[in-house]
């Protein structure tokens, strides 16, 4: 089939659509400027009217996932804007957990594809300047909750990490079907974090 010519209404939504799920998919090194003109079937230089390169595409390909990760935490949040800090923790947990079943693609992408980077221990420090990214709203939530349970701040490093990986490790759990609830997912996680976590 001959290519089309660069005739897409937002070929740079496709292509950065394409990508992410090559890359969760198939790994970063499947992906090139050449195969994603071929997944969104347009000719070899269309992309780089929008991309230089590789490295470029990785980089668009990260900020809007991490964008839509951020707004689904924050959404919780701001419909429990005056509950109590637990209640909020609670929720963008669960949040966390719903973002993640319901874009599996994602989860593949943003930590397990190594497009990302790690988390070191000042980003988790609760002087760390919040950047409105995933990882500084969990440990702003979070770091509120630990000071209104008088949580002593140098158990804090350890404590954000037990929270994310709970909700972290139900979210891989619940996308690979190990774990499959009686209930909805939601209420089940809702569950876990309410009535069987304490870091007091």
């Amino acid at each position: 089939m001959e290519k089309k010519a660069y005739h897409h209404e937002n070929l740079r939504q496709e292509l950065i659509d394409a990508g992410v799920k090559i890359v969760a998919q198939e790994g970063i090194r499947a992906l090139s400027l050449r195969r994603l003109a071929a997944e969104c079937n347009v000719s070899h230089a269309a992309p780089y009217k929008h991309f230089k390169n590789k490295d470029d595409i990785l980089a668009a390909l990260t900020q809007p996932v991490q964008q839509l990760f951020a707004q689904k935490l924050l959404d919780g949040l701001n419909a429990l804007e005056n509950s109590d800090p637990q209640e909020r923790l609670v929720e963008m947990g669960v949040n966390y957990v719903r973002f993640m079943v319901e874009n599996p693609e994602y989860l593949k992408f943003l930590f397990f594809t190594g497009v990302t980077g790690r988390a070191e221990p000042e980003q988790l420090s609760p002087d760390a300047a919040a950047c409105g990214d995933p990882l500084a709203i969990f440990r702003d939530t979070a770091v509120t909750y630990l000071q209104s349970a008088g949580v002593d701040s140098k158990h804090y490093e350890y404590d954000l990490i037990a929270m994310w990986g709970l909700v972290h490790g139900l979210s891989v759990m619940r996308v690979n079907r190990n774990w499959v609830p009686a209930e909805p997912y939601p209420e089940a996680v809702r569950t876990i974090l309410r009535d069987r976590v304490a870091f007091l």
